[in-house]
């Protein structure tokens, strides 16, 4: 068991997370257990980004990769409205929990270790260009690792 510690808040003091613009996102699975290894998993995660624009409207996905471990992606949203961040990655977590629930429940993926993600995300904000053309090829090198 992995014991969950205090941890120190990494959000950028100030900034409102509603604001319109591109962020790096990385999510990873509680204990870095490697649950999208198998091709159903990874499918069934690569579906549930790509919904996140049917779900808000006002945001879109720039380009992603799903890891055996964690996914990496780039959100843009298009305006200074809600929803938050936080509120997207709270749903996009609360979504592919239940739909990896379901898989498991159905036999079609494996069972996991007490939950499927950690706790938070990642983020960074993307500042300009040369950021977001730095963070497309960080994701498009990641599987190379």
């Amino acid at each position: 068991m992995i014991p969950e510690t205090p941890r120190k808040d990494i959000r950028l003091r100030g900034f409102d997370y509603r604001s319109r613009g591109a962020y790096f996102i990385t999510i990873c699975c509680y204990g870095r257990q490697p649950l999208f290894q198998s091709e159903g998993a990874r499918q069934m995660m690569i579906e549930w980004i790509k919904t996140i624009p049917n779900h808000f409207s006002k945001t879109s996905i720039d380009c992603f990769v799903v890891m055996p471990d964690h996914v990496h992606f780039i959100l843009w949203k298009q305006t200074n409205e809600d929803p938050s961040l936080a509120t997207v990655m709270q749903w996009f977590k609360t979504m592919t929990t239940n739909a990896y629930i379901r898989g498991v429940e159905n036999r079609l993926l494996e069972p996991f270790e007490k939950k499927v993600w950690q706790r938070g995300y990642y983020d960074h904000i993307i500042r300009n260009d040369s950021d977001l053309n730095e963070k497309r090829q960080y994701i498009m090198n990641n599987p190379l690792k």
